[in-house]
Order: C-alpha cells, then sequence, then structure tokens
C-alpha cells in the first residue's frame, strides 16, 4: 500500500488557497483603468456642440454635400427624413444629397437651440431647434424650421452622425 504524505498534502493545500486568495485580492482591489468624470463629460460636450456648429458652417460655405463630412458610413447608420415612413441609410442620404445639392446652392442653418448630452467618451445624443434659409438656383429663399435630434459617435476621423430624426415643424 502507497504511504500517504499528509504534510506535503497539507501545505500544497495552503499554498494554493493562499496563491488563490491573493489573486482575488489583487483583482477585487485593482483600480480601473478609466473613470467617467464630470471634466470628460464637459470635453465630450464641447466636441460634439462644436462638431454640430461646424457641420452647419460646412454646408452654409460648401453646400449640402459637406454634410457628408459628418455622416458615419457605416452600416449602422440611420436617419429618419422628414416625408420618409422609416429610416434611411447611408447610401440613400448621399443619394437624396447628390439630388438636393444642385437645386438649392445656399444652405443657411442656426441653431436655435442645442441641447448635448454626453454618454461616454464615444457617444453623445443631442436634440436641438433649426432654423434653415435654403436658396435655390433661382433665387428664392424658403424658410423652415425643424426639430433635430441623434446620436453622435466618436469615430478614428472625429465625431460622426450614427442616428438622427429630422422633424419640420410649423
Amino acid at each position: 500500500m502507497p504511504k500517504c504524505n499528509f504534510k506535503k498534502t497539507y501545505e500544497m493545500k495552503n499554498t494554493s488557497i493562499l496563491c488563490l486568495m491573493i489573486f482575488l485580492l489583487l483583482v477585487a482591489c485593482k483600480k480601473p483603468e478609466s473613470t467617467w468624470t464630470e471634466e470628460d463629460a464637459i470635453k465630450v460636450h464641447a466636441e460634439v456642440e462644436s462638431t454640430l456648429r461646424e457641420y452647419h458652417s460646412d454646408i452654409e460655405r460648401d453646400g449640402l454635400l459637406a454634410e457628408l463630412k459628418y455622416l458615419d458610413s457605416t452600416e449602422q447608420f440611420s436617419w429618419f427624413a422628414p416625408g420618409f415612413s422609416g429610416a434611411i441609410g447611408y447610401d440613400s442620404v448621399v443619394a437624396i444629397l447628390k439630388v438636393m445639392a444642385p437645386m438649392f446652392p445656399g444652405i443657411d442653418h442656426t441653431w436655435d437651440s442645442l441641447v448635448v448630452t454626453p454618454v461616454s467618451y464615444q457617444e453623445a445624443s443631442y436634440m436641438g431647434l433649426v432654423t434653415s434659409v435654403m436658396t435655390d438656383t433661382a433665387g428664392t429663399n424658403d424658410t423652415v424650421r425643424f426639430r433635430e435630434e441623434g446620436k453622435m459617435i466618436r469615430r478614428s476621423d472625429g465625431w460622426k452622425l450614427l442616428s438622427g430624426k429630422t422633424i419640420e415643424i410649423n
């Protein structure tokens, strides 16, 4: 019959338990790699608000096709456009903008109000009222007001509109 060394077995169990306890203690006490602070929220808010204001400035300066720079071109993108019964994707928005751009060489969007809500380092939502003066090729101005809401996402090349909804208001 083999001889059992109880002392050695007891020492191995104690060593294993001790190692497990140290590991659990280290994991439990580990400081989170990053925490969301008020300063982070303020920074995201400023970045997204600046992006949305630049978005309108670029459209005013360069026309409707300038909008493409601010749209997320992934499959996740969606937009509820006025006059549509459901969301449309990036390719549809591009097609619409290409048709409308030559028809409206003058666009002046003004944020009447804008509220940005940071969600994380990578995401923020926004909502605001916009007055848009659109000038067609004949020089006729049409003023439209709408409510704009959406979600912005941080990509490697800046903040992009991931999803949005535009509702015309009279």
